[in-house]
């Protein structure tokens, strides 16, 4: 199967919110691109080692540990900092989400397709 043709399997991890296009230049503003999600679920969620990745392949695996609670929310934000609970850095050096349109895929630690969500500004 291609990536296109990939079977999505169900998650109580949503994609909750994309924002991907910051004021002034994206290179110069990378915390303030991110991706958030939140487990939809009524139970804890593990998601270490599950990835989020870009159409072009850039991808982050989320740190071996990394679980939500019910409801609670996760934002992945594309630049540096200090990871906390409810935060956590790609650390790259450039813009990961295109500003006009681009897809967001997550697996899971087995490779699963858990979301795809594209988006076009």
């Amino acid at each position: 199967m291609t990536n296109d043709q990939e079977r999505v399997h169900p998650t109580t991890l949503v994609l909750d919110e994309i924002h991907e296009n910051p004021a002034d230049r994206d290179a110069h503003h990378l915390n303030e691109e991110f991706v958030a999600f939140e487990n939809d679920g009524p139970l804890p969620l593990a998601i270490g080692g599950w990835t989020v990745a870009d159409e072009s392949g850039a991808e982050y695996r989320f740190p071996k540990g990394t679980s939500l609670e019910a409801g609670e929310r996760l934002v992945l934000r594309s630049g540096s900092g200090t990871d906390t609970d409810s935060t956590l850095y790609w650390s790259a050096s450039e813009p990961v989400w295109a500003n006009p349109g681009d897809t967001v895929v997550v697996r899971d630690a087995e490779g699963r397709v858990r979301i795809r969500e594209s988006y076009n500004e």
